[in-house]
């Protein structure tokens, strides 16, 4: 004989209850436990909801009843679709644990669906002819960083795409806000810089950090109006070596951090020269050349020198609008990052302002300009580097000082100067 039972709810090791028939219509036996007859009622119940990051392979552990090794689960908008043709594909649950309430599956998703799949399972595919079972209730949310820009993102950019923006060009020394757009990105998630040749997220040493102060730190999203933003402090030293554009981590929640190699940050600054000694000249024009290094020079740039507390020199935009020219005035880089001057005025320390191409103008106070009058013996010198920075006292200390302009007796400049001091 054959008996039908709708059960309602998963239960793992039910037993046999039976009663036989009496002969001849006279009602039943009593009932009987057989235990030896056992059965489950199978039903995935969790997780409700698990975030994946699309890319990064994620483990799923699935509570329930009746789980085993072999079963096959998948996660789709519609269960029809068939594991194969699914958004996860299929995937062979691994069972944990001896009790078959527990089975991991693992998955690398392909592709974001930020409104949920829900999942979809079939018990012993190979022993049963179980249909596909659905699951609407355990969601599987997938998350993916679409796109990101130095501005407001329109509706078209948010939907990702190719021609979808994913790159940036910051100043060192200032702020620079970027927007983020994709599937699950929200407020709270975070974003830092690495290295144009990182492999990963992973900080590789020991109690070691892996984003970098100079290049912002890790910075969480905050509203933005309608969209979702974070600020990036940069520093001193951000444009070191980042001519390729650092590459983006981004931390959606407590997922773990991905690295996206297409999304870049460029840093452009200026390192180099530390000092210029020029000199002052009045009446013949006598032309004097700079040459300027760090990341990102090019010939068309704006550099302007300043004197902090001038008046028109508050900040380097005043100073550039007014035609300040109390040291050598608004001049324009030429081809090999070199701008010529010619300077009148006596200067005792002026600080280097400067505009990459269309980019705001930033104060790099590191390069300094010192311009003397001709008879000072230092006239003409560019000083790029001191060292070392420091000495014992009353040890003798050989100085190294590298530049040009020393001459030491030869009729051209000498790059190179080595003296020595005592106390």
């Amino acid at each position: 004989g054959a008996a039908s039972f709708a059960f309602e709810a998963g239960t793992s090791e039910l037993r046999l209850c039976y009663r036989f028939s009496q002969a001849r219509g006279g009602g039943f036996e009593a009932w009987v436990l057989y235990p030896a007859f056992r059965a489950t009622a199978a039903e995935i119940t969790g997780p409700a909801t698990t975030g994946a990051v699309v890319g990064v392979q994620e483990s799923i552990t699935l509570t329930g009843s009746g789980i085993a090794n072999g079963d096959i689960a998948f996660f789709a908008n519609d269960c029809a679709v068939g594991a194969a043709a699914s958004a996860s594909g299929p995937l062979t649950v691994s069972l944990a644990g001896a009790t078959g309430a527990t089975g991991v599956v693992a998955l690398t998703p392909q592709a974001s669906s930020v409104a949920g799949l829900g999942l979809c399972y079939r018990f012993r595919p190979s022993t049963l002819a179980k249909p596909t079972a659905a699951y609407p209730n355990v969601r599987l949310l997938v998350y993916e960083l679409l796109a990101m820009a130095e501005t407001p993102l329109t509706a078209e950019e948010r939907l990702g795409g190719p021609s979808a923006p994913r790159s940036s060009t910051a100043v060192a020394r200032t702020v620079q806000t970027l927007y983020f757009a994709g599937a699950g990105v929200g407020a709270g998630d975070r974003a830092y810089w690495v290295s144009p040749t990182a492999t990963s997220c992973a900080c590789r040493g020991s109690g070691c950090v892996p984003y970098a102060q100079a290049r912002g730190g890790r910075r969480s999203l905050q509203a933005s109006g309608d969209q979702l933003a974070a600020t990036f402090s940069l520093l001193a030293g951000a444009g070191s070596g980042a001519s390729a554009g650092y590459q983006l981590c981004y931390q959606f929640g407590n997922e773990a951090p991905r690295l996206y190699p297409a999304f870049r940050m460029r840093v452009l600054e200026v390192t180099a020269p530390a000092l210029t000694v020029a000199t002052a000249i009045t009446g013949t024009p006598f032309t004097q050349s700079i040459s300027y290094g760090g990341s990102g020079i090019a010939a068309g740039d704006r550099l302007v020198y300043i004197v902090d507390g001038d008046a028109g020199a508050e900040t380097c935009a005043a100073a550039a609008a007014s035609g300040y020219d109390v040291a050598g005035g608004v001049r324009t880089v030429l081809e090999g990052g070199v701008a010529n001057f010619q300077f009148t005025n006596v200067v005792a320390e002026a600080l280097l302002c400067y505009q990459f191409q269309n980019e705001e103008w930033a104060r790099f106070p590191a390069t300094q300009l010192s311009v003397v009058p001709s008879a000072n013996p230092f006239a003409r010198l560019d000083l790029q580097a001191v060292a070392p920075a420091g000495a014992a006292v009353r040890v003798p200390t050989p100085i190294t000082v590298v530049g040009t302009g020393f001459a030491r007796n030869q009729p051209s400049d000498s790059p190179r100067a080595v003296e020595g001091f005592a106390d």
